[in-house]
């Protein structure tokens, strides 16, 4: 197996992992493992595109630098900008000058619909562009 199908391989696990865990009112997980499969099709398609080996977890960066022109893309790296601000919030108590609060408390069944929807999008779309 190719790093590339191995990537991919294990965005489409994460992605129904993503489904799962909503599913059974993992609200946090569920959007972290959405952003795991999001940036996992994107290392795939960046693999495929000759790019690596990709150590950055920012992955709306790679594509701009390498992709400046690309409109294909702007919708997968607004995407992918979208759920990368969920890497650490969804993983990590969250606090201010009132106290602490538990992402669980914080995050809806809609934040995790709505994840997931843009990481599957990402996923269709760069499967598009590399015509898997």
């Amino acid at each position: 197996m190719e790093l590339f199908e191995a990537f991919t391989e294990i965005a489409k696990k994460d992605l129904e992992a993503a489904n799962l865990l909503k599913d059974n009112g993992f609200v946090p997980q569920a959007i972290f493992f959405a952003q795991q499969g999001a940036e996992k099709s994107a290392k795939a398609f960046l693999y495929k595109k000759g790019l690596g080996p990709i150590k950055s977890h920012y992955l709306p960066s790679i594509f701009k630098r390498n992709f400046p022109d690309e409109q294909a893309l702007k919708d997968i790296v607004e995407n992918l900008d979208f759920l990368d601000n969920f890497v650490n919030d969804t993983r990590y108590p969250l606090g201010n000058n009132q106290g602490y609060q538990s992402p669980a408390d914080i995050y809806t069944i809609e934040d995790a619909k709505n994840a997931i929807n843009r990481a599957v999008r990402v996923k269709e779309d760069l499967e598009r562009l590399y015509g898997e």
